[in-house]
């Protein structure tokens, strides 16, 4: 796995668990906070739970 960001800067191999649950995390909120509103906004309806699993599997293709 190419821990490099950038050529500079390297992550430490024992960070990346830590990087991945930090930006699941700012993921989850971006979803809970933003999408899903937007969603209600635009269809006036909730999304369900499986529209909301899809969602984070988006999330999860481009993390």
């Amino acid at each position: 796995m190419d821990r490099h960001l950038g050529p500079h800067f390297e992550i430490p191999a024992g960070s990346i668990l830590v990087v991945c649950l930090i930006t699941t995390a700012i993921f989850i909120t971006i979803i809970d906070r933003f999408l899903c509103p937007m969603w209600q906004n635009l269809t006036h309806k909730s999304p369900t739970p499986l529209q909301q699993i899809g969602l984070g599997h988006v999330r999860f293709y481009y993390h």
